[in-house]
């Protein structure tokens, strides 16, 4: 039985952990830093995203995740740069479950099915930029969020399905790193066109944030940004979405205190 859940993203461009605000990069720590501070047991999944802007150094990216996940006993999708079979190889040797593509499954459809019948459909996590185009779409960017496909959001999603993604990441360009709240529009008309699990990503500003996207209809909410110690405990924001009758698994939330409780 599928349940919600909660998700910490995490953006490395060059070695660096960064956020992102509508897709402009701000760095933020030493991925060694991170790993100070990083509880792995209060997460329910993982996400680690190369967004390192023109040619990826693939090498270093890897290292970084192997550093991330090498006590993290826990569901990680890795993404960014990855364009065959044999990169798919290699984030599962630096401890990835399942592998994120965005740019690669736009230029190539049928690499959702090589590596659907290859990995299994569950190994497949398509990832979607999504801009508005006007009141009731929405178009579709790629390469970090700098070509549009000038293809709609829904027939893009239904495509994946077919191709045999397992899973929908979708974010929302105008509200990425704008604290603003997730577009609620989207992610409901994206849930409602296909039967594949909506991971609901952009915008999270507070635990009312990610209440909101899993009534819109998202199986699991990303929270990035407000994991940069943004004032907001994160124990409240699991036990909000119990309170509200979201099934939530107990909450795991637990940053050590010698770096900063978040309330």
């Amino acid at each position: 039985m599928n349940r919600n859940r909660l998700i910490l993203t995490l953006l490395i461009n060059e070695g660096l952990l960064v956020n992102s605000c509508q897709f402009c990069l701000n760095n933020m720590c030493e991925v060694e830093t991170l790993l100070t501070y990083l509880d792995y047991n209060s997460i329910d999944e993982l996400v680690i995203l190369n967004v390192t802007r023109g040619k990826k150094n693939k090498k270093h990216f890897l290292n970084c995740v192997e550093k991330i996940t090498q006590k993290c006993f826990l569901p990680v999708s890795v993404g960014g740069g990855i364009e065959t079979i044999e990169d798919c190889y290699d984030i599962l040797n630096s401890g990835a479950d399942k592998a994120v593509i965005n740019s690669c499954a736009v230029r190539n459809m049928d690499f959702i099915s090589q590596l659907s019948n290859t990995f299994g459909k569950q190994f497949v996590v398509c990832s979607i930029d999504a801009k508005r185009k006007n009141q009731n779409e929405y178009t579709t960017y790629y390469e970090n969020g700098r070509k549009d496909t000038d293809i709609d959001v829904i027939n893009l999603i239904k495509l994946y399905e077919e191709k045999g993604a397992g899973e929908i990441y979708l974010r929302s360009m105008d509200m990425d790193g704008t604290q603003q709240g997730f577009d609620l529009d989207l992610i409901q008309t994206a849930s409602e066109s296909t039967s594949l699990p909506i991971i609901a990503a952009g915008g999270v500003g507070d635990y009312e944030d990610l209440a909101k996207g899993i009534e819109a209809g998202a199986m699991a909410v990303s929270i990035g940004n407000l994991f940069h110690f943004v004032g907001i405990s994160l124990v409240k924001a699991r036990e909000y979405m119990k309170s509200d009758g979201i099934n939530i698994p107990e909450s795991k939330w637990n940053f050590s205190t010698r770096h900063g409780e978040l309330n």
